[in-house]
């Protein structure tokens, strides 16, 4: 398999069940990384995606790794439970396994915060407050990263 191949299917495949997952459960605008629309709300969730990173540990065994980052940005509420029910929402999306497919749609792996050969799995959550003096707007982040053994 070609590395290009596979690092297209990779991100294809975490961009849309992330999307798809997140999209459908929080009743906020998702966008890309640098593709957010015009004239949205002050809730909305953005992915960010790094990779992937392949690297062969063997002969023709790869390890491939996305590093995810989800961006939250809502009004300051007057109840504190939902947006710690949305960064939830975003940590569970994370935790759900991806299957990654070939080009002729059979699966070659499956992406997962499991850490191959052992090691514990890390979700970050990172609450960054009110970043603009003005505006009663908070930023949070939910991050990981994703691995398979291909």
């Amino acid at each position: 398999m070609m590395y290009t191949d596979l690092a297209v299917d990779t991100l294809r495949a975490v961009g849309e069940r992330l999307q798809t997952d997140l999209a459908s459960n929080l009743a906020i605008p998702v966008f890309f990384e640098e593709t957010q629309p015009e004239n949205v709300g002050s809730e909305v969730l953005e992915i960010r995606l790094d990779g992937p990173f392949i690297r062969e540990i063997a002969n023709k065994q790869y390890i491939v790794t996305v590093e995810v980052d989800l961006l939250l940005t809502t009004p300051i509420y007057d109840n504190i439970y939902t947006r710690a029910q949305m960064l939830g929402i975003c940590a569970e999306a994370l935790r759900t396994d991806i299957p990654l497919l070939d080009g002729d749609n059979e699966q070659i792996g499956c992406l997962s915060t499991s850490i191959p050969f052992g090691g514990a799995s890390k979700i970050e959550t990172v609450n960054y407050g009110k970043v603009h003096k003005d505006r009663r707007l908070l930023h949070s982040a939910v991050s990981t990263t994703l691995f398979t053994l291909i």
